[in-house]
C-alpha cells in the first residue's frame, strides 16, 4: 500500500508473518520517491503540486520572479525571467552562462518561483519553491521556444538577440518543486 499526500509517503509491506512500514517525509523532494508515488496513484507530479488553476496560471506568457541565495552582502532580490511548465510539474527557464545567479546555484541549489496574475485580474498567484538543476544541453531550444511565447518574433531585432544568446549558450536552470503555495481570489 502506498500513499501520496505531497508531504508524507507510507508504504506498508508484509513479509512471511512480518509487516513493516516506511514513512518517509517531504517525498517530494526525491525524484525516485516521486516516480513511485506518480506510479502506484496513477497521477503525475504535476497533478500532486498543482491545481487546475494553477497550471492555466502558468500557462500564460508570464513573468516568474525567480529568487536565489544572495551573494553573502546583499538580501535576496527576486529576478523578472521567461518560463515555463513542464510536462513533469518542472519550472524551467534558461541564464546566460555568465550570470552571478549561476554562480550561486552552483553553491546553493534552490530557489523559488513566484508568478501572479496582472493587475486588473482577480488576484491569482503560485510560489513554487525547491531544488534545482542546471543544464547545459536544452537551453537554446528553450530560449528560442520562449522567445516565440514572449517575444514578437517578427522583429528582426528579437530574431537577432535570441540569435546572440543561443550562439553564446545558454543554461536551463529547472526548478523541482518541492513546496506549492498559492491564492485565488
Amino acid at each position: 500500500m502506498l500513499s501520496l499526500d505531497g508531504k508524507v509517503i507510507v508504504q506498508r509491506t508484509v513479509w512471511q508473518d512480518d509487516i513493516g512500514f516506511l514513512a518517509v517525509r517531504n517525498p517530494q523532494r526525491s525524484q525516485a520517491l516521486r516516480r513511485q508515488g506518480e506510479f502506484a496513484l496513477g497521477r503525475t507530479t504535476i497533478d500532486l503540486m498543482f491545481h487546475d488553476e494553477d497550471r492555466a496560471l502558468l500557462a500564460r506568457p508570464l513573468y516568474a520572479f525567480l529568487t536565489v541565495a544572495p551573494r553573502s552582502e546583499r538580501w535576496p532580490a527576486p529576478r523578472p525571467v521567461w518560463f515555463e511548465l513542464t510536462q513533469d510539474g518542472d519550472l524551467q527557464m534558461f541564464s546566460l552562462p555568465d550570470a552571478p545567479k549561476l554562480d550561486r546555484l552552483r553553491k546553493h541549489p534552490r530557489a523559488s518561483v513566484v508568478v501572479a496574475a496582472p493587475p486588473g485580474e482577480p488576484e491569482h498567484w503560485v510560489s513554487v519553491e525547491g531544488s534545482v538543476t542546471l543544464r547545459d544541453e536544452g537551453g537554446a531550444e528553450l530560449a528560442a521556444r520562449l522567445a516565440e511565447r514572449y517575444y514578437d518574433m517578427s522583429d528582426p531585432s528579437h530574431q537577432k538577440l535570441v540569435d546572440e544568446w543561443c550562439a553564446g549558450g545558454v543554461i536551463r536552470i529547472v526548478v523541482h518543486p518541492e513546496v506549492v503555495n498559492r491564492y485565488s481570489a
